[in-house]
């Protein structure tokens, strides 16, 4: 009888254990600063958010990958300033169980074909969900006209130095979390690279990466979340790093589209 409890509670533990380790993730994760801005909020889903400004959906999308254990709401702070600076642009925000987008990287592709009223798709994403972008695009090269990376990078397993669209990769120089080092050590599993400073230098890129540095922003400046762990100090606000960085995703998806 002994043995046989002892059993049924191991058992019982192991179908527990995921969801405590969820919650415990959960309540790790970084959320946003202030009320969330969703003045162009058009559909909200337990997957996914979609953003766009105009009366009507465009036919352009991007496809925004959250950070590792971060709120996705913490984008929507440039996110909304990004639509409503142009009707024909969409943003499709994802989110994920933990808000670990790793563990779940199927799922983009898959909102992305129930989503069909959008026909042309950029996907990008900030720190770990950038890493997710380069992984669904090295898997999909045909689907996706473009990537943007917000502190993130490239891998060898995922080498893109071959592919024949743009890439917007935009780092910070404070940022400790994807160093400058990091983001250029990588740059050779991403297509040829030049760096630029406004974003009049982004036409006509084609199959180029452009790299944005971004002076005296950190990590946590491509959210508004906070400071994190790790990550070095700002010498600009949240709200002026966004500011460059929304002008030059601007730019680049005008480019790609």
């Amino acid at each position: 009888m002994h043995k046989y409890n002892e059993r049924m509670y191991l058992q019982g533990m192991k179908q527990v254990a995921p969801i405590l380790l969820a919650m415990f993730l959960s309540s790790c994760s970084y959320m946003p600063e202030e009320g969330a801005i969703d003045d162009h909020l058009k559909l909200d889903r337990a997957d996914y958010a979609v953003f766009y400004s105009g009366s009507s959906a465009p036919s352009n999308a991007f496809l925004m990958v959250p950070g590792g254990l971060v709120d996705p709401h913490v984008y929507e702070c440039w996110i909304d300033r990004l639509v409503s600076g142009d009707p024909g642009i969409a943003v499709v925000l994802l989110k994920y169980p933990s808000n670990l987008a790793i563990t779940y990287a199927g799922k983009a592709t898959k909102v992305a074909e129930e989503l069909n009223e959008f026909s042309h798709w950029v996907i990008g994403g900030h720190s770990l969900g950038g890493v997710v972008a380069t992984s669904l695009v090295h898997d999909h090269q045909e689907f996706y006209d473009g990537l943007i990376l917000m502190g993130s990078w490239s891998r060898a397993a995922t080498d893109l130095s071959g592919w024949d669209h743009p890439v917007l990769s935009i780092y910070a120089s404070e940022d400790q979390l994807a160093t400058v080092r990091e983001v250029e050590d990588n740059s050779a599993y991403l297509p040829p690279g030049l760096q630029v400073t406004t974003p009049e230098d982004l036409t006509g890129i084609a199959a180029r990466t452009a790299y944005v540095e971004i002076a005296g922003g950190n990590h946590s400046g491509f959210g508004c979340y906070g400071p994190q762990k790790g990550d070095g100090e700002a010498l600009i606000s949240p709200s002026e790093q966004q500011d460059q960085m929304v002008a030059m995703i601007h730019a680049y998806l005008e480019e790609v589209w």
